[in-house]
């Protein structure tokens, strides 16, 4: 059985997945990619503001995936920014970087590499998010340093995915580069 279109959306959405399990029910980054289903989950939430995060998997391309990876990305920019979801105005966008890969030691591989392409592929989000004029928020940058000053406290579970604590790192960082300077709680967590 199939799960329902919206499970199926969140789950593919922004993955950079060529190959979608359930054809017709997910998204894919690339430029020639069918983007109707991600503008009709966009129309019926009537976007504002949309967080485009996008660049971790792209990266395991390395340099040589970059010049596309900014081109179709810069294409989706561009669709996205022709769009009034809302019925009234464009959506505001927002270039997210990809967060860094933590080194959790064994058996885990060294994401020495790994770094070096999401720092490539961060640096081009940012190109992209000045070139057309949209808010950034770099996630790179605090993670890596987060992590390297992590004192045995992880912030994912397996160098790649967040826990608990490396969520509320990345909340965090996005919330203050989007503006939000309230205090932060420790009862949140």
């Amino acid at each position: 059985a199939l799960m329902p279109r919206t499970y199926n959306f969140i789950v593919s959405a922004g993955t950079g997945v060529e190959y979608d399990p359930n054809p017709g029910y997910g998204f894919s980054f690339t430029a020639d990619a069918d983007h109707r289903i991600l503008i009709e989950h966009l129309k019926a939430q009537k976007a504002d503001a949309i967080l485009l995060c996008f660049g971790a998997n792209e990266s395991f391309k390395g340099k040589a995936g970059l010049d596309q990876f900014a081109s179709d990305y810069q294409q989706l920019i561009g669709q996205l920014s022709q769009e009034k979801f809302n019925g009234k105005s464009a959506p505001r966008l927002i270039v997210v970087s990809p967060i860094a890969q933590e080194n959790l030691g064994a058996p885990y591989s060294d994401p020495g590499e790994r770094n070096q392409n999401l720092k490539l592929y961060s640096g081009k989000t940012a190109e992209l998010a000045e070139k057309n004029d949209l808010s950034y928020v770099d996630l790179f940058t605090p993670t890596l340093n987060q992590m390297g000053q992590s004192q045995g406290k992880p912030l994912t579970i397996d160098g790649l995915q967040l826990n608990a604590h490396g969520q509320r790192i990345v909340a965090e960082a996005l919330a203050t580069r989007l503006g939000m300077t309230e205090p932060w709680s420790q009862d949140l967590e």
